[in-house]
């Protein structure tokens, strides 16, 4: 997330999802719902805990159904990755298995464990 809270990207841009192979559109809702998601999954990060794609939805007012977000996703952990942050988005699980989605692609428990790490520190300094 670049300076004072923004995202790196501007409405109207295609956001490269390197893992995904394609470019996601980010829109004037993007915009408004990544900074409340991003600030949400901080707070979890901080609690070394994960949260389902409802709570999240809940967390983000709704501005997303819990099945749409997966684009909002992909462009928040390519946000992460460009300011060498772990992907928030896995710390976002299914109620009914409480791992990440079938769309995740990586090791969610190794990257939990780094977002835990990585947040922990940035609150100890």
């Amino acid at each position: 997330m670049g300076s004072g809270g923004h995202f790196a990207y501007t409405v109207g841009q295609r956001v490269d999802s390197e893992w995904r192979g394609r470019k996601v559109h980010f829109t004037p809702l993007m915009q408004e719902a990544l900074p409340i998601m991003r600030g949400a999954l901080i707070v979890v990060a901080l609690r070394q805990e994960t949260i389902t794609y409802k709570a999240l939805s809940i967390a983000i007012d709704q501005r997303y159904h819990y099945r749409q977000l997966g684009d909002p996703l992909d462009v928040l952990s390519q946000d992460c990755f460009l300011h060498n942050e772990p992907s928030l988005a896995a710390l976002v699980t299914r109620g009914d298995t409480s791992q990440p989605g079938e769309a995740f692609i990586g090791d969610a428990t190794a990257e939990q464990e780094a977002c835990y790490k990585y947040w922990a520190d940035r609150r100890r300094s």
